[in-house]
């Protein structure tokens, strides 16, 4: 068993070697750093299995599927069918709607983990899992 360090202990040991880095650079390293982060690996970590790291709701397939668009539809009444439906950082080879034989939306977009989030128009935006992993300053509030 080698000593070395993984690249990811390595890239933030270089970080920190001059000055502490912030609690959201952390993070940002130990979750999104290219080829070596956690969300940028080629892995599987979504399901129910002991190869897996968790489950989520939507990987429990059907159900929470619709779940969420009856809620969306129920949202929006009676349009919609007028709405694209968007999934933000949707897990690879995977998507909500692709659990479901068809759905009520005019169109389906996945931006996946990394991709540039651009949308327009009249959109369901669902992004179960998305705000849950981003990096973000820890801030302390005194005296009000």
């Amino acid at each position: 068993m080698s000593d070395a360090p993984n690249p990811l202990t390595q890239l933030i040991r270089d970080d920190c070697r001059n000055e502490p880095i912030s609690y959201r650079d952390f993070i940002e390293k130990a979750l999104y750093s290219k080829g070596c982060g956690y969300y940028t690996q080629a892995a599987e970590r979504v399901g129910r299995s002991a190869r897996h790291d968790f489950y989520t709701a939507e990987s429990l397939g059907r159900v929470f599927a619709k779940l969420a668009t009856t809620a969306a539809v129920d949202l929006l009444d009676s349009e919609a069918g007028t709405h694209r439906f968007v999934e933000i950082a949707a897990e690879p080879d995977t998507s909500l709607l692709s659990h479901l034989p068809s759905h009520p939306f005019t169109a389906e977009q996945v931006i996946r983990q990394g991709e540039a989030v651009h949308v327009e128009g009249s959109v369901v935006i669902f992004a179960n899992e998305w705000l849950d992993a981003l990096p973000f300053h820890r801030l302390i509030f005194r005296d009000g």
